[in-house]
């Protein structure tokens, strides 16, 4: 143990006291025993602290901490704050209702040393009502590309980090956004990393909960919070890939998403419409797919109502007669 340097392992927390037992369970379980774990209460109302702190009499490894207010409420604010306070030499994220499989940070230190990298992704399951179902992951195509096209999930508990590159690049979760935070956050990882120092291996080391309680269980309807962060995301995808890739595929695919939350922004009167009309007639042109694309963006949206279609048409004759 003296020989293996310090993972910090941080996970926020809330109102999670029926479920972040066995996620600490699983970190006990790690055949890599050199880690401390930092939990973030960010304003729990249930016996969180009750259950956390028996963790942390057992077990000096464990830290428990409030989320102080300097800091935004929500899971990004107490992940930052966490990071804030760690000690170790590499950072693993986590949440408090998934599970590392035993030998989860023993296999991605040791991928991370052999390829000298300053980040290691794995893969792992999704548990959906007690069946366990792999993370869809294509390794095939460039990591951005993956990224993009969400042709491989790349979530929280996936990578295992060098705290410096992340120090150095200043690095951290916008706390400004409710949806979407992880991929924002490995957005400007991706943005900020060489490919060489990534290293992506398919090994299966945890399990992704999804429930009720989850921020991915609950029924997504329509907000205006909600759609200006998936547009931030699109938008700096969309913007990176024109920077540094330059690939059509992804062009096409973001500007389609985009185009499908104006078009529900207009619907629902939502007042960031005009932002999002500008940013796509800036990058709409006509030897994109031409018009045939545009109708596929109406396809989608699935309203039938005439003003809808008033505002769609009115959409493409302004730009594309």
């Amino acid at each position: 143990m003296s020989d293996q340097p310090l993972v910090s392992i941080i996970i926020p927390t809330y109102n999670r006291a029926h479920l972040i037992g066995e996620t600490l369970d699983s970190v006990v379980a790690q055949t890599y025993e050199n880690w401390e774990c930092i939990i973030v209460d960010d304003g729990s109302s249930d016996n969180t602290d009750e259950v956390v702190g028996a963790y942390v009499e057992k077990d000096a490894r464990f830290k428990y901490f409030h989320r102080p207010e300097e800091h935004l409420p929500g899971g990004n604010g107490a992940r930052n704050y966490g990071f804030k306070m760690s000690q170790g030499e590499y950072i693993q994220w986590f949440d408090s209702d998934d599970l590392m499989l035993k030998e989860k940070i023993a296999e991605q230190y040791k991928d991370i040393l052999k390829e000298k990298s300053d980040l290691q992704i794995c893969t792992g399951f999704k548990d959906k009502e007690g069946v366990l179902l792999p993370i869809k992951q294509n390794l095939k195509i460039s990591l951005f590309k993956q990224f993009a096209l969400n042709k491989t999930e790349i979530l929280t508990p996936t990578a295992l980090f060098k705290k410096k590159f992340l120090k150095k690049n200043d690095i951290i979760f916008n706390e400004k956004i409710k949806r979407g935070q992880e991929a924002v956050f490995f957005l400007d990882v991706l943005s900020k990393i060489m490919v060489s120092n990534v290293h992506q291996s398919s090994k299966k080391l945890f399990v992704y909960k999804l429930h009720n309680s989850s921020i991915s269980g609950k029924d997504r309807k329509f907000s205006e919070e909600n759609s200006q962060s998936k547009f931030f995301l699109y938008k700096e995808i969309f913007n990176n890939n024109k920077k540094t890739y330059q690939d059509d595929e992804i062009k096409i695919k973001m500007l389609k998403k985009m185009a499908r939350i104006f078009l529900t922004s207009i619907y629902y009167n939502d007042p960031k419409a005009t932002e999002y009309y500008n940013f796509l007639i800036q990058n709409l042109n006509r030897n994109l797919y031409k018009i045939k694309t545009i109708f596929c963006y109406y396809k989608c949206i699935g309203f039938r109502s005439i003003k809808i279609r008033n505002l769609f048409n009115n959409f493409v004759l302004k730009n594309f007669s």
